[in-house]
Order: structure tokens, then sequence, then C-alpha cells
């Protein structure tokens, strides 16, 4: 398995015993609260995932407000992380590093600031290092898919001293096949 695929697998893993955990108790809240404020927000974030790719920090934006929604309704751990968390991965994914900080900086402080005022404790802290998981994932596996690329592109090209000592006896540089080369002055040097 690649080391991408192996970085991938880690981060879905993560998510997956993460919402083991803490969604279960929010899907009951969610259930018996019959409240439709709690349908609408999931829904409206979920679906904003479709346009993540043409709009990515739209996407960004509506996961966020759903999730502090849903925080402000109640909710420790909205059933809208994983949707925040996924449109985070993709925009440090696609995006320079300058941005993927901007981003990541403003999302994490709006998801904090919410958990805090909402559930005092750990929760926001918890929810802090999950939305950094994500963005870091997502600037690792840029990181890997442009050196995967840069590899690719040139798999004959060696590095700039190999290439000198493999050019440097050649007879296009003044040396002949009996090692002696000739210098701009015309002398000979063994």
């Amino acid at each position: 398995m690649a080391r991408q695929e192996l970085l991938l697998l880690s981060a879905v893993t993560a998510m997956v015993l993460f919402a083991v955990v803490t969604i279960p108790a929010d899907i009951q809240h969610a259930l018996s609260s019959h409240q439709p404020l709690s349908w609408l927000a999931g829904a409206v974030v979920y679906a904003a995932l479709a346009a993540r790719r043409r709009f990515p920090l739209g996407t960004v934006a509506i996961a966020v407000i759903g999730s502090v929604v849903l925080m402000a309704n109640g909710m420790a751990y909205p059933l809208t992380l994983p949707a925040v968390f996924y449109a985070l991965y993709s925009v440090a994914l696609g995006a320079g590093p300058g941005r993927t900080l901007a981003v990541g900086v403003a999302v994490k402080a709006a998801l904090l600031g919410a958990s805090l005022i909402t559930h005092p404790g750990i929760t926001g802290f918890v929810i802090l290092l999950w939305a950094a998981l994500a963005v870091t994932t997502g600037s690792a596996s840029r990181t890997h898919r442009a050196y995967i690329a840069r590899s690719r592109s040139a798999p004959g090209e060696q590095s700039r001293p190999g290439k000198m000592r493999r050019t440097a006896g050649s007879p296009r540089n003044g040396c002949g096949s009996h090692g002696n080369c000739t210098t701009p002055s015309g002398t000979t040097s063994p």
C-alpha cells in the first residue's frame, strides 16, 4: 500500500472513530428533540458538499455556519462536523499553504469559540484537534501528490551533481575517449 493511501486510511479511520464515539449522543438528541432546525441545517450542510470542488470556500462557510447553529441548538458535537472536516480537507488539498492556513485558522477559531460558549469544557478542544487533523492531512496529501508528480515527470533525470559527473567525460565537453581533455587555450590536461 502506498504512503498516500496509508495517510488517507489513517485519516478516515480517525474520522470513523470520532463519529462512533461522539455522534451517537447527538443523533439521539436530534431524534428526541424533533427540531426541524437540526434536520434542515444538516441537510443544507451535506447538500453543499456537492459543490465543494467549484466553491470550496463557500462549502466550508456553509458547513461551519451549520455546525455553529447546531451547537447553539444544544449539540456538543453536531452531526455536521464530519462535513466541516471533509470540506477543510478538500480546501487543504486543493489550495496553497497560505489559503489553507487562513481558512484553517478562521474555521478553528469559529468552532472553538462557538463550542466554548455553548459547551464549556474539553469539547471545543476536541473539535479543534479534529479540524487540525483535517487540515494537516489535506496539506500532507497535497505535498505528497506534488512529490509524486515531480518524480514521474522526469524519471530519467538525475540530480545535478550526478548529471555533471556523467557529462564531465563526454566528447562534447572537449574530452576524448582516451581521457585527455582540452582547455579553452588548446592545452591538454590529463
